[in-house]
């Protein structure tokens, strides 16, 4: 797999440098950091797109999408049936998640004749392709994690804000993409490296179970704005409640710029922001 630049490597890309010991003094260094955080988040990280003017980047990636289709899918795996792979690869840029049924039943209510086990070689072509990933439920039986809606990422998230049709902004989201993609880069790195979402039967979810071997090695929930009382209570609950169930006492929230170490219900959980957590040779030791 060959991946978009990481953070640092953006950063370098872009001839900025930063005391990132001192920065949280610096005001102005910090305001140019989250700056270029934004930039990373909104734009991505396709080398030609980060030299790119302004006015051409979503240009550029609209281009790199319809290359991905037409060679790395469609003229690769010879498919017939253009408009109904390309209806499944809208679907899923606009979704969180997906399931077989969910988007068989979605594309049959759009008068797409396609059958499920079509539609399954379809996902399976898109993930090959490298444009997208997407994440199992983790569960010790294998039927769970075939049967389960899976969590989607798209290798770079500047598809997600170029392609998709969703109007409104959705930082919350991109801040998950981005930690979803560098976790892969660290999967490159160490093959014994797995990761997963963790769901309940109340529906509550973790966003990251990394398992390192056989064992689960840390639990990572992304939460952009941490500020609200009742939502930081609602996801350090959910948190604990998966660390209980899975054994895991590393705990790390991810946020926008919220930095602490804290215990909630006596368990200790470590708030990151994402720039942090990025650039840290650490974010996985």
């Amino acid at each position: 797999m060959v991946f978009p630049l990481s953070f640092t490597e953006f950063l370098h890309f872009k001839n900025l440098t930063f005391d990132l010991d001192a920065i949280n003094y610096v005001a102005d260094e910090k305001a140019e950091l989250l700056k270029a955080l934004d930039e990373y988040l909104k734009y991505g990280a396709l080398p030609e797109i980060v030299l790119a003017d302004e006015d051409r980047k979503i240009e550029i990636a609209h281009s790199y999408y319809q290359t991905v289709i037409r060679r790395d899918i469609i003229e690769r795996h010879k498919i017939k049936n253009e408009e109904a792979i390309k209806a499944v690869l809208r679907l899923l840029l606009n979704s969180t998640s997906y399931s077989i049924s969910k988007v068989y039943n979605t594309l049959k209510s759009l008068n797409y004749e396609i059958g499920k086990t079509t539609l399954q070689h379809y996902l399976s072509y898109i993930e090959n392709s490298y444009f997208m990933i997407s994440l199992p439920i983790f569960s010790y039986k294998i039927k769970d994690q075939m049967q389960y809606a899976r969590k989607v990422y798209f290798i770079d998230s500047v598809f997600i804000n170029a392609i998709s049709t969703k109007f409104s902004k959705d930082q919350g989201r991109l801040y998950e993409n981005i930690v979803a993609v560098e976790l892969c880069r660290k999967k490159a790195e160490n093959p014994l490296l797995d990761f997963y979402y963790w769901k309940n039967s109340r529906h509550e979810e973790v966003d990251f179970v990394v398992k390192n071997g056989t064992e689960i090695e840390q639990l990572i929930q992304v939460c952009y704005d941490i500020s609200e009382v009742d939502t930081k209570k609602r996801e350090l609950r959910i948190l604990v409640k998966a660390s209980k169930e899975l054994r895991c006492s590393k705990l790390l929230v991810i946020t926008e710029d919220y930095e602490a170490k804290e215990q909630f219900k006596g368990t200790k959980i470590e708030f990151v922001p994402l720039w942090k957590w990025l650039v840290s040779a650490k974010s996985m030791k």
